[in-house]
């Protein structure tokens, strides 16, 4: 009987344990550190594409819809020297910046593409570089 009572106690410890499960798919791939590898600066006639860039800028998405960055988020600068903290939302994809303004973002194929802050359009590109 005593084992019985010890085999139901230890399923019901396993099965209260917390996973990943309840994390929402686009969250899932986004939680982690990313690097800044490509920025696209459009002049404003649609030509501009992503060029590579040198840069120790990073990204973290944190669990808790916080982003944290060594760099200014808003804008298409490799700058790694002006640490960002910000929120962002997995519905609505975006960033939110100062003020009223928001960044979208998207991951396409294994990259993060940011919309930054510009008149004409820029984007930052980052590969994710560790899983959290």
């Amino acid at each position: 009987m005593k084992q019985l009572v010890l085999l139901f106690v230890c399923i019901g410890l396993l099965s209260s344990c917390t996973t990943n499960d309840d994390l929402d798919p686009l969250e899932e791939k986004l939680i982690g550190i990313w690097k800044l590898t490509e920025i696209l600066v459009d002049p404003g006639d649609g030509s501009g594409v992503f060029e590579p860039v040198n840069s120790e800028k990073i990204i973290e998405f944190r669990k808790n819809g916080v982003v944290v960055s060594n760099g200014m988020m808003s804008s298409a600068t490799t700058e790694s020297n002006k640490p960002t903290s910000l929120i962002y939302s997995v519905t609505e994809s975006v960033i939110f910046s100062e003020g009223f303004s928001s960044m979208k973002f998207e991951i396409v194929d294994s990259f993060l593409i940011i919309n930054n802050l510009c008149t004409d359009p820029c984007k930052s590109k980052f590969v994710k570089i560790q899983q959290n």
